[in-house]
């Protein structure tokens, strides 16, 4: 769910980006021109139009110094940030209370929601940069870059333009105008000073990189709030993609290492919308890209590990020619693709496939605007555009393995305009157009369970004992290597009592069982005291052993040793076994008993719905009238939100 926050912060979007476009008629001037970008930056500050005259005058007698201040200051009017008093507070909060306490971060997130209330992302208060930024602030950032440029052992490798791009702005975000370079500087600069041996920017990023990682982040999902300030994140690392690559971005150009943000504006393949990952450019300004804590920026595989991408952008702090938004300032345009300094770089990423489509709609004209989208959880998510041109649109370079669909967005909605197409990762072209052959398909899933989760199962074992410490253990059963479900009911019909009855980890696995319930020979629910292994993984109080019995799914025991853990019961006297059922570490995505879904098809210009049903007790779905080849969606309509498309093949659901 999208914060208020964020829809404030689109409606201030397009109210600035409406008044500036009137003002603005370029954004580079050629030289001997009428700079007329930064004259109308200037009037557009108004009464800080004085502050940004003054550094231009500090700077009068420095020839690129002053270029550097004209390329910050025409860019100014575009960028913003809040009021950050309440924020830094909430931010600060969290993080001192997720280091000292025993508390997951669920539970620390909902009890600071009652403190500050809904006001947290409400009442912060935006403020326009050309109409605010003082001229000492901009002084001293533009002197600690050429510093720091000029000192940097690739300096002569990299050019103004670069220089402008990568290493002089003073913002990554939204986050308060902070006086972050020296900070930055003087605590990383020793770092490469000692071990620095080629002049080579990667082995920079390099160093650093392998000193930053020695360091705990506590990653927490992004709240929808704005981001956290430089400062906060050089003492408190915390956040999630998004604050790693806006910190490694501090990092960089605090010295002058040439680089940036990459991302993708929605994930192809999750309803999670936004990834973001770092790049540094080489000597020869090819980029190498890099993912903190997940991978060096010494790899010759390119994006970021195990993840479609469908499309990148990079993250610039100068207004982008080609952006949609600068382009066309009067267009409705879908919030995923209005950023006007995101420029699109898929062709650094992806060896994609062209996409046509014929346009028989005739309410289409030549010159219009449509999309090329992916899903999320419940709609189709512009990640490219096009332009109709002869009743047809092309869309280069899309990365195979992805479900697309062709839209239009009018009325913040986007309209399905054909049949949803899989480019396979062969690069072949199917369209998914549902057939009138009837299938029946049996459903066990809503969304694709993590293949890790399954691994970790293997080789685990449910024992039974008369000594607690397990010395004359049975082993009643063992996880098979081909299990691909997190839940089952093992059959076990004992002929000896026992008192003591557990779970042993699988080698690695910190135990991840989610829930076990025990059953007599009686058919009676065991109980007993709960024993087992003490503590957890990162000592998250409801990750101990004790989530295997609390009849919620989502929890489960994740031990702090990663190799022989085990959890089970001490029975109210020794009994016979007769069934175990068990649910493994899941997303709770499988079939629910008693949820209400409905599944749905995708013809060629909307979802049409194929019937509600109520989950049954063997955790299965059956349709009977569903078209074959047509693209499907399972809706919980109970709760939940991951939920993901999928074609029905050789009696499978497969995932898209």
């Amino acid at each position: 769910m999208e914060s208020i926050i964020l829809k404030n912060r689109r409606i201030y979007i397009l109210l600035i980006f409406g008044l500036l476009f009137f003002h603005l008629i370029c954004i580079n001037c050629s030289p001997g021109k009428k700079d007329t970008a930064l004259n109308q930056s200037l009037k557009f500050a108004g009464e800080n139009k004085i502050e940004l005259e003054k550094v231009l005058e500090h700077f009068e007698s420095d020839s690129l110094k002053l270029e550097a201040a004209k390329f910050l200051i025409r860019n100014m009017p575009f960028h913003y940030y809040y009021d950050y008093d309440a924020l830094d507070k909430y931010y600060a909060d969290f993080y001192n209370i997720v280091t000292s306490y025993d508390i997951s971060i669920k539970e620390l997130a909902d009890s600071l929601n009652e403190v500050y209330g809904r006001k947290i992302f409400s009442n912060n208060v935006m403020f326009n940069d050309a109409e605010n930024i003082k001229a000492d602030y901009l002084i001293e950032n533009i002197n600690h870059a050429f510093m720091a440029w000029e000192n940097s052992a690739w300096r002569n490798n990299l050019n103004f333009s670069e220089f402008c791009n990568e290493i002089l702005p003073y913002r990554v975000g939204n986050e308060p105008t902070e006086r972050w370079r020296e900070p930055y500087y003087k605590k990383f600069h020793p770092v490469l000073d000692s071990l620095l041996t080629k002049k080579d920017p990667v082995s920079a990023c390099q160093i650093l990189y392998d000193s930053i990682i020695k360091q705990k982040w506590i990653f927490v999902p992004d709240p929808g709030l704005p981001h956290r300030s430089a400062l906060f994140l050089l003492d408190k690392r915390t956040g999630s993609c998004a604050e790693y690559s806006k910190f490694m971005t501090y990092v960089m150009r605090a010295l002058a290492i040439p680089g940036g943000i990459d991302m993708i504006v929605q994930n192809p393949d999750s309803y999670y919308r936004a990834h973001y990952w770092n790049y540094v450019s080489d000597t020869k300004g090819k980029h190498v890209d890099y993912s903190l804590y997940e991978k060096r920026p010494d790899t010759n595989i390119i994006g970021p590990p195990n993840r479609v991408i469908g499309k990148v952008y990079r993250m610039n702090f100068e207004v982008q020619k080609e952006s949609l938004r600068y382009l066309y300032p009067d267009l409705e345009i879908p919030v995923s693709l209005s950023n006007i300094f995101l420029s699109n770089i898929s062709d650094k990423y992806i060896d994609g496939v062209y996409l046509t489509f014929k346009i028989d709609d005739i309410k289409i004209k030549n010159g219009d605007i449509l999309y090329i989208s992916v899903f999320n959880n419940k709609d189709w998510i512009p990640i490219d555009w096009a332009i109709v041109n002869d009743r047809k649109i092309i869309f280069k370079n899309l990365e195979p393995g992805i479900v697309y669909s062709l839209t239009s967005y009018k009325d913040n909605t986007n309209k399905q305009m054909d049949f949803p197409v899989l480019i396979q990762k062969d690069k072949k072209i199917r369209k998914l157009i549902p057939s009138e052959n009837i299938n029946h398909i049996s459903i066990k899933r809503k969304y694709p369970l993590k293949a890790s989760y399954i691994k970790r199962m293997a080789g685990g074992k449910f024992q039974a004992s008369n000594n607690i410490q397990f010395h004359d253990a049975t082993t009643l059963y063992t996880i098979p290597e081909t299990n691909t479900e997190p839940y089952d009911t093992i059959l076990i019909e004992t002929t000896k009592e026992y008192k003591y009855i557990r779970y042993l980890s699988a080698p690695g696995a910190r135990c991840n069982v989610a829930e076990i319930n025990f059953f007599s020979d009686k058919n009676q629910k065991m109980k007993g005291r709960i024993i087992g292994t003490d503590g957890s993984y990162k000592n998250i109080k409801s990750g101990n052993k004790y989530a295997v019995f609390d009849n919620d799914p989502l929890t489960f025991f994740d031990a702090r040793e990663s190799s022989g853990a085990w959890v089970g019961l001490e029975l109210n006297y020794p009994q016979k076994i007769k069934r175990i059922e068990y649910i493994f570490r899941n997303d709770d995505n499988n079939i629910r008993p008693g949820d209400l879904y409905e599944l749905f098809y995708f013809s060629r210009n909307d979802i049409k719905s194929l019937g509600i049903q109520t989950g049954k007790a063997n955790k299965v779905l059956e349709f009977n009238n569903v078209p074959r080849g047509a693209l499907l969606w399972l809706h919980n309509r109970t709760r939940g939100n991951e939920e993901r498309i999928f074609t029905y093949e050789n009696n499978e659901q497969v995932w898209w």
